[in-house]
C-alpha cells in the first residue's frame, strides 16, 4: 500500500507541472497557470479534508483543531475573489499552512516516512509556483 500511495502522490504533481508539456498539450500560458491554481486549490481542500478526518477518527472534536483545516481550505479558494493577494500566493500559503497542521499537530497520527512524503511533495508543488 505504501508503494501506491507514494507513486499516485508523486503523479499528483503532474498538474503542477502542466505547463513544461506544453509540446504535448495546446493551452496557452493563461490557461496553464489557472489549472494551476485551481488545481491547488482542490488539493488544499482534499488535505484539509483527511485532516479533519483524522480529528474525527481520534475523537479529538477541539473547535480550534477542526477549525484549522476548515479556514485553510476556504483560504484557499479565496483566490476566486481576493483581489489583494496574488493567487498563487494563496495557493502556496495553503499548501505550508496545509503541510504546517499535519507537522504541528498531527505529528503523532502519522507515519514517519507519509511526514517526509508530504514535505517532499509540498516543497515540489511550492516550487512549481515559483519557476
Amino acid at each position: 500500500m505504501k508503494v501506491f500511495i507514494v507513486s499516485t502522490t508523486f503523479l499528483g504533481l503532474l498538474p503542477f507541472y502542466l505547463e513544461h508539456f506544453s509540446w504535448f498539450l495546446n493551452f496557452s500560458s493563461f490557461e496553464y497557470e489557472k489549472i494551476q491554481i485551481a488545481y491547488g486549490a482542490i488539493i488544499i481542500s482534499f488535505l484539509s479534508g483527511m485532516q479533519m478526518e483524522r480529528y474525527i477518527i481520534k475523537n479529538d472534536v477541539s473547535i480550534f483543531k477542526l477549525s484549522l483545516p476548515l479556514f485553510n481550505s476556504l483560504w484557499g479558494w479565496s483566490y476566486i475573489f481576493n483581489k489583494i493577494v496574488s493567487e498563487s500566493n494563496i495557493i502556496i500559503t495553503g499548501l505550508l499552512l496545509s503541510l504546517l497542521i499535519e507537522l504541528i499537530f498531527q505529528k503523532n497520527l502519522l507515519n514517519k516516512w507519509f511526514i517526509k512524503l508530504r514535505v517532499y511533495v509540498t516543497t515540489l508543488a511550492i516550487i512549481s509556483f515559483l519557476v
